[in-house]
Protein backbone atom coordinates (compact mmCIF):
# COMPACT_ATOMS: atom_id res chain seq x y z
CA UNK A 1 0.00 0.00 0.00
CA UNK A 2 1.25 3.36 -0.48
CA UNK A 3 2.58 5.54 1.96
CA UNK A 4 1.85 9.43 1.58
CA UNK A 5 5.49 11.52 1.20
CA UNK A 6 6.92 8.96 -0.41
CA UNK A 7 8.21 9.91 -3.77
CA UNK A 8 8.26 6.55 -5.33
CA UNK A 9 4.11 6.15 -4.87
CA UNK A 10 2.24 5.43 -8.00
CA UNK A 11 0.52 7.80 -9.84
CA UNK A 12 -3.37 7.58 -8.85
CA UNK A 13 -2.44 6.19 -5.31
CA UNK A 14 -2.17 9.36 -3.65
CA UNK A 15 -4.49 12.08 -2.73
CA UNK A 16 -2.54 14.75 -3.78
CA UNK A 17 -1.90 13.78 -7.55
CA UNK A 18 -4.68 13.00 -10.25
CA UNK A 19 -5.31 10.19 -11.51
CA UNK A 20 -2.96 9.21 -14.27
CA UNK A 21 -5.09 7.86 -17.56
CA UNK A 22 -2.82 4.99 -18.42
CA UNK A 23 -4.75 1.98 -20.15
CA UNK A 24 -7.65 2.02 -17.58
CA UNK A 25 -10.93 1.86 -19.42
CA UNK A 26 -12.28 5.89 -19.51
CA UNK A 27 -15.77 5.35 -17.30
CA UNK A 28 -13.48 4.15 -14.22
CA UNK A 29 -11.19 6.90 -14.75
CA UNK A 30 -13.93 9.96 -15.38
CA UNK A 31 -15.28 8.68 -12.38
CA UNK A 32 -11.90 8.98 -10.32
CA UNK A 33 -10.78 12.62 -11.67
CA UNK A 34 -13.93 14.15 -10.99
CA UNK A 35 -13.99 12.66 -7.70
CA UNK A 36 -10.42 14.14 -7.54
CA UNK A 37 -11.39 18.02 -8.72
CA UNK A 38 -14.27 17.82 -6.15
CA UNK A 39 -11.78 16.69 -3.32
CA UNK A 40 -9.60 19.58 -3.96
CA UNK A 41 -12.63 22.31 -4.32
CA UNK A 42 -15.71 21.93 -5.43
CA UNK A 43 -15.77 24.82 -7.38
CA UNK A 44 -13.57 23.92 -9.73
CA UNK A 45 -16.15 20.65 -10.70
CA UNK A 46 -18.67 23.33 -11.45
CA UNK A 47 -16.76 25.18 -14.04
CA UNK A 48 -15.63 21.44 -15.45
CA UNK A 49 -19.22 21.59 -15.63
CA UNK A 50 -20.31 25.26 -16.70
CA UNK A 51 -17.50 26.28 -18.59
CA UNK A 52 -15.18 29.43 -17.58
CA UNK A 53 -14.75 32.44 -19.31
CA UNK A 54 -12.26 35.28 -18.70
CA UNK A 55 -13.29 38.65 -17.58
CA UNK A 56 -14.41 41.20 -20.36
CA UNK A 57 -15.99 44.73 -20.95
CA UNK A 58 -17.34 46.78 -23.56
CA UNK A 59 -15.17 49.56 -25.01
CA UNK A 60 -16.68 51.92 -27.58
CA UNK A 61 -19.39 49.25 -28.02
CA UNK A 62 -16.30 46.49 -28.57
CA UNK A 63 -15.67 43.60 -25.94
CA UNK A 64 -12.77 43.37 -24.68
CA UNK A 65 -10.09 41.21 -22.41
CA UNK A 66 -10.64 42.97 -18.75
CA UNK A 67 -7.06 43.68 -17.69
CA UNK A 68 -5.64 41.95 -14.68
CA UNK A 69 -5.34 44.50 -12.56
CA UNK A 70 -9.13 45.62 -12.98
CA UNK A 71 -9.91 41.99 -11.84
CA UNK A 72 -12.24 42.01 -8.46
CA UNK A 73 -11.27 39.04 -6.07
CA UNK A 74 -13.91 36.95 -7.18
CA UNK A 75 -12.89 37.27 -10.63
CA UNK A 76 -9.49 36.26 -9.93
CA UNK A 77 -10.07 33.26 -7.52
CA UNK A 78 -12.45 31.66 -10.66
CA UNK A 79 -9.26 32.17 -12.70
CA UNK A 80 -7.26 30.41 -10.18
CA UNK A 81 -9.27 27.57 -10.13
CA UNK A 82 -9.75 27.32 -13.74
CA UNK A 83 -5.75 27.47 -13.80
CA UNK A 84 -5.64 24.53 -11.35
CA UNK A 85 -8.53 22.73 -12.78
CA UNK A 86 -6.04 22.47 -16.02
CA UNK A 87 -2.89 21.80 -13.90
CA UNK A 88 -4.53 18.93 -13.02
CA UNK A 89 -5.64 17.65 -16.39
CA UNK A 90 -2.85 17.96 -17.45
CA UNK A 91 -0.93 16.04 -15.17
CA UNK A 92 -3.00 13.03 -15.51
CA UNK A 93 -2.97 12.60 -19.22
CA UNK A 94 -0.57 10.56 -21.41
CA UNK A 95 1.02 12.57 -24.17
CA UNK A 96 -0.77 11.34 -26.73
CA UNK A 97 -3.82 12.96 -25.10
CA UNK A 98 -1.80 15.51 -24.05
CA UNK A 99 -1.95 16.79 -27.51
CA UNK A 100 -5.51 16.54 -28.11
CA UNK A 101 -6.39 18.97 -25.11
CA UNK A 102 -3.12 21.21 -24.99
CA UNK A 103 -4.64 24.25 -27.12
CA UNK A 104 -7.76 24.07 -24.30
CA UNK A 105 -8.34 27.10 -22.46
CA UNK A 106 -10.94 25.60 -19.34
CA UNK A 107 -11.38 22.59 -17.92
CA UNK A 108 -14.61 21.97 -19.38
CA UNK A 109 -13.31 21.82 -23.07
CA UNK A 110 -10.81 19.24 -22.09
CA UNK A 111 -13.25 17.47 -20.42
CA UNK A 112 -15.92 17.57 -23.25
CA UNK A 113 -13.03 17.03 -25.71
CA UNK A 114 -11.83 13.72 -23.94
CA UNK A 115 -15.39 12.36 -23.66
CA UNK A 116 -15.84 13.17 -27.46
CA UNK A 117 -13.27 11.03 -27.82
CA UNK A 118 -13.55 8.18 -26.04
CA UNK A 119 -17.43 8.11 -25.57
CA UNK A 120 -18.21 9.14 -29.33
CA UNK A 121 -20.68 11.61 -30.46
CA UNK A 122 -24.56 11.56 -28.65
CA UNK A 123 -25.21 8.97 -31.94
CA UNK A 124 -21.88 6.47 -30.19
CA UNK A 125 -23.25 7.19 -27.11
CA UNK A 126 -26.44 5.93 -27.53
CA UNK A 127 -25.76 2.84 -29.27
CA UNK A 128 -23.39 2.04 -26.33
CA UNK A 129 -26.16 3.00 -23.91
CA UNK A 130 -28.27 0.14 -25.69
CA UNK A 131 -26.13 -2.49 -25.30
CA UNK A 132 -25.41 -2.22 -21.82
CA UNK A 133 -29.51 -1.47 -21.22
CA UNK A 134 -29.54 -5.03 -23.00
CA UNK A 135 -26.26 -6.50 -20.60
CA UNK A 136 -28.41 -5.36 -17.86
CA UNK A 137 -31.85 -6.50 -18.65
CA UNK A 138 -30.21 -9.82 -19.56
CA UNK A 139 -27.44 -10.02 -16.69
CA UNK A 140 -27.94 -13.17 -14.22
CA UNK A 141 -25.78 -14.50 -11.81
CA UNK A 142 -23.60 -17.69 -12.84
CA UNK A 143 -23.42 -21.06 -11.81
CA UNK A 144 -20.95 -21.58 -9.17
CA UNK A 145 -20.47 -18.01 -8.85
CA UNK A 146 -20.05 -16.21 -5.25
CA UNK A 147 -23.19 -13.30 -4.17
CA UNK A 148 -19.53 -10.41 -3.99
CA UNK A 149 -18.41 -12.03 -7.88
CA UNK A 150 -21.75 -11.30 -8.82
CA UNK A 151 -22.47 -7.99 -7.67
CA UNK A 152 -18.85 -6.73 -8.94
CA UNK A 153 -20.29 -7.49 -12.63
CA UNK A 154 -23.74 -6.37 -11.86
CA UNK A 155 -21.98 -2.78 -10.54
CA UNK A 156 -19.78 -2.43 -13.52
CA UNK A 157 -22.40 -2.46 -15.64
CA UNK A 158 -24.56 0.06 -13.24
CA UNK A 159 -21.45 2.29 -13.57
CA UNK A 160 -21.15 2.55 -17.38
CA UNK A 161 -24.56 3.09 -17.41
CA UNK A 162 -24.55 6.31 -15.08
CA UNK A 163 -21.12 7.54 -16.83
CA UNK A 164 -23.45 7.59 -19.56
CA UNK A 165 -26.46 9.52 -17.98
CA UNK A 166 -28.70 6.51 -17.49
CA UNK A 167 -28.95 6.43 -13.59
CA UNK A 168 -30.84 3.52 -12.20
CA UNK A 169 -32.37 4.17 -8.84
CA UNK A 170 -31.97 2.22 -5.21
CA UNK A 171 -35.49 -0.01 -5.91
CA UNK A 172 -34.39 -1.03 -9.27
CA UNK A 173 -31.10 -2.28 -8.40
CA UNK A 174 -32.52 -3.85 -5.97
CA UNK A 175 -35.95 -5.73 -8.01
CA UNK A 176 -32.69 -6.36 -10.50
CA UNK A 177 -30.57 -8.32 -8.16
CA UNK A 178 -33.51 -10.57 -6.63
CA UNK A 179 -34.55 -11.48 -10.07
CA UNK A 180 -30.83 -12.19 -11.49
CA UNK A 181 -30.31 -15.27 -8.22
CA UNK A 182 -30.87 -18.52 -9.22
CA UNK A 183 -33.78 -21.07 -7.84
CA UNK A 184 -31.42 -22.03 -4.65
CA UNK A 185 -31.85 -18.67 -3.07
CA UNK A 186 -35.54 -18.38 -3.59
CA UNK A 187 -36.68 -19.28 0.06
CA UNK A 188 -34.50 -16.18 0.54
CA UNK A 189 -36.08 -13.98 -2.43
CA UNK A 190 -39.93 -15.10 -0.90
CA UNK A 191 -38.66 -14.09 2.76
CA UNK A 192 -36.67 -10.84 1.78
CA UNK A 193 -39.92 -9.62 -0.63
CA UNK A 194 -42.44 -10.52 1.96
CA UNK A 195 -40.70 -8.93 5.24
CA UNK A 196 -38.86 -5.44 3.59
CA UNK A 197 -40.33 -2.63 1.67
CA UNK A 198 -38.42 -3.25 -1.72
CA UNK A 199 -39.07 0.54 -2.59
CA UNK A 200 -37.13 1.77 0.41
CA UNK A 201 -34.80 -1.43 1.23
CA UNK A 202 -30.95 -0.40 0.71
CA UNK A 203 -28.99 -2.44 -1.69
CA UNK A 204 -26.25 -2.51 1.05
CA UNK A 205 -28.48 -4.22 3.14
CA UNK A 206 -29.53 -6.91 0.74
CA UNK A 207 -25.86 -7.65 -0.19
CA UNK A 208 -24.98 -8.22 3.17
CA UNK A 209 -28.10 -10.71 3.95
CA UNK A 210 -27.61 -12.42 0.38
CA UNK A 211 -23.88 -12.58 1.75
CA UNK A 212 -24.72 -14.34 5.11
CA UNK A 213 -26.94 -16.76 3.68
CA UNK A 214 -24.53 -17.71 1.01
CA UNK A 215 -22.21 -18.13 4.30
CA UNK A 216 -24.89 -20.51 6.30
CA UNK A 217 -25.16 -22.68 3.15
CA UNK A 218 -21.90 -23.13 2.56
CA UNK A 219 -21.12 -23.84 6.10
CA UNK A 220 -24.01 -26.07 6.45
CA UNK A 221 -22.64 -27.57 3.04
CA UNK A 222 -19.56 -28.38 4.91
CA UNK A 223 -21.17 -29.98 7.96
CA UNK A 224 -23.14 -32.28 6.13
CA UNK A 225 -19.82 -33.36 4.55
CA UNK A 226 -17.58 -34.18 7.24
CA UNK A 227 -17.56 -38.08 7.25
CA UNK A 228 -17.37 -38.06 3.36
CA UNK A 229 -14.53 -35.41 3.84
CA UNK A 230 -12.74 -37.72 6.95
CA UNK A 231 -13.34 -40.79 4.39
CA UNK A 232 -11.34 -38.73 1.83
CA UNK A 233 -9.00 -38.40 4.70
CA UNK A 234 -8.07 -42.17 5.25
CA UNK A 235 -8.40 -42.64 1.13
CA UNK A 236 -5.41 -39.75 1.19
CA UNK A 237 -3.18 -41.77 3.79
CA UNK A 238 -3.29 -44.79 1.82
CA UNK A 239 -2.60 -42.93 -1.45
CA UNK A 240 0.32 -41.28 0.33
CA UNK A 241 1.57 -44.74 2.09
CA UNK A 242 1.32 -46.02 -1.14
CA UNK A 243 3.43 -43.22 -2.57
CA UNK A 244 6.29 -43.91 -0.33
CA UNK A 245 6.10 -47.60 -0.59
CA UNK A 246 6.13 -47.24 -4.74
CA UNK A 247 9.97 -46.49 -5.04
CA UNK A 248 10.41 -50.03 -3.62
CA UNK A 249 7.33 -51.58 -5.67
CA UNK A 250 9.27 -50.30 -8.88
CA UNK A 251 12.99 -51.79 -7.63
CA UNK A 252 11.14 -55.04 -7.40
CA UNK A 253 9.47 -55.16 -10.58
CA UNK A 254 12.30 -54.01 -11.92
CA UNK A 255 14.18 -56.71 -10.76
CA UNK A 256 11.93 -59.23 -11.99
CA UNK A 257 11.86 -57.87 -15.38
CA UNK A 258 15.56 -58.06 -15.70
CA UNK A 259 15.24 -61.54 -13.97
CA UNK A 260 12.71 -62.49 -16.77
CA UNK A 261 14.49 -61.08 -19.94
CA UNK A 262 17.44 -63.04 -18.67
CA UNK A 263 15.26 -66.53 -18.54
CA UNK A 264 13.64 -65.74 -21.74
CA UNK A 265 17.37 -64.81 -23.66
CA UNK A 266 18.93 -68.36 -22.12
CA UNK A 267 15.41 -70.25 -23.81
CA UNK A 268 16.52 -68.42 -27.25
CA UNK A 269 20.16 -69.49 -27.19
CA UNK A 270 19.51 -73.44 -26.24
CA UNK A 271 16.65 -73.20 -29.12
CA UNK A 272 18.79 -71.84 -31.52
CA UNK A 273 21.78 -74.42 -30.38
CA UNK A 274 19.76 -77.28 -30.49
CA UNK A 275 18.25 -76.29 -34.15
CA UNK A 276 21.40 -75.96 -34.94
CA UNK A 277 22.61 -79.57 -33.44
CA UNK A 278 18.92 -81.16 -35.39
CA UNK A 279 20.57 -79.15 -38.77
CA UNK A 280 23.91 -80.84 -38.36
CA UNK A 281 22.02 -84.03 -37.27
CA UNK A 282 20.07 -84.24 -40.41
CA UNK A 283 23.07 -83.30 -42.59
CA UNK A 284 24.65 -85.88 -41.40
CA UNK A 285 21.82 -88.70 -41.71
CA UNK A 286 21.30 -87.29 -45.32
CA UNK A 287 24.78 -87.97 -46.15
CA UNK A 288 25.66 -91.27 -44.61
CA UNK A 289 23.33 -94.53 -44.80
CA UNK A 290 23.23 -96.00 -41.56
CA UNK A 291 22.05 -99.93 -41.20
CA UNK A 292 18.75 -100.73 -39.68
CA UNK A 293 20.49 -103.73 -38.45
CA UNK A 294 24.05 -103.00 -37.02
CA UNK A 295 23.00 -99.17 -36.80
CA UNK A 296 26.44 -98.83 -38.52
CA UNK A 297 27.19 -96.35 -41.57
CA UNK A 298 28.03 -97.10 -45.00
CA UNK A 299 26.07 -100.32 -45.62
CA UNK A 300 21.90 -101.04 -45.74
CA UNK A 301 20.51 -103.80 -44.04
CA UNK A 302 19.91 -106.34 -46.68
CA UNK A 303 23.95 -105.99 -47.49
CA UNK A 304 24.88 -105.80 -43.49
CA UNK A 305 27.46 -108.18 -42.32
CA UNK A 306 25.85 -109.47 -39.51
CA UNK A 307 22.65 -110.47 -41.30
CA UNK A 308 24.17 -112.50 -43.43
CA UNK A 309 26.69 -113.86 -40.99
CA UNK A 310 23.36 -115.18 -39.30
CA UNK A 311 20.29 -115.87 -41.33
CA UNK A 312 17.03 -114.68 -39.67
CA UNK A 313 13.20 -115.42 -40.57
CA UNK A 314 13.23 -111.77 -41.20
CA UNK A 315 15.66 -112.00 -44.39
CA UNK A 316 13.55 -115.19 -45.61
CA UNK A 317 10.04 -113.13 -45.13
CA UNK A 318 11.52 -110.38 -46.87
CA UNK A 319 13.73 -111.78 -49.80
CA UNK A 320 9.88 -112.74 -51.80
CA UNK A 321 8.84 -108.97 -50.82
CA UNK A 322 12.34 -107.61 -52.10
CA UNK A 323 11.74 -109.85 -55.53
CA UNK A 324 7.92 -108.57 -56.08
CA UNK A 325 9.14 -104.91 -56.01
CA UNK A 326 12.01 -105.48 -57.96
CA UNK A 327 9.49 -107.53 -61.10
CA UNK A 328 7.20 -104.08 -60.51
CA UNK A 329 9.50 -102.20 -61.57
CA UNK A 330 10.55 -104.07 -64.92
CA UNK A 331 7.19 -103.68 -66.89
CA UNK A 332 8.69 -106.42 -69.43
CA UNK A 333 9.67 -109.17 -66.99
CA UNK A 334 6.07 -108.73 -65.67
CA UNK A 335 4.53 -108.92 -68.77
CA UNK A 336 6.88 -111.90 -70.01
CA UNK A 337 6.02 -113.78 -66.51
Amino acid sequence: MATFGNRNTPKGYSITRPPLFDNIPFDFWKTRMSTFLQSLDYRMWMLVQEGYTKPTRLVDGIRVDTPYADWTIEERDLAQLNAKCLNSFFCALKSEDYMRVSTCKSGKDIWDRLCITYEGTNEVKQSRLNILLHDYELFRMKPNESISDMYTRFTQIVTSLHALGRELTNAEMVNKILRCLPTAYDAKITAITESKDLNIYSIDNLLGSLIAYEQGVSQRKIDAGEPRKDKNLALNVEESESEHSQPEDEDDIALMTRQFRSFLKRKQKRRQQWNRGKYNKNCRVSNEVICYECRKPGHIKTDCPKLKATPSKEKVVLSPVIRLLSLSKCPKATRGG
